[in-house]
C-alpha cells in the first residue's frame, strides 16, 4: 500500500511501539496475492 496515511492507521508509527508484532501480515499477504493475480491476468 502506498499512501501517506500511516499516522492515521497506526498511532505508534515511527515510535517505540512501532514493532513487527503490530503488523497485519495476513492483510499484507492478501494485497500481494491480489497484485500477483492482477499482473498475471493482465498479460
Amino acid at each position: 500500500m502506498i499512501t501517506d496515511t500511516a499516522f492515521y492507521r497506526n498511532k505508534q508509527y515511527h515510535l517505540p511501539g512501532d514493532t513487527a508484532d503490530r503488523l497485519n501480515y495476513q492483510k499484507m499477504a492478501q494485497v500481494v496475492d491480489g497484485v500477483i493475480t492482477l499482473l498475471y491476468n493482465s498479460k
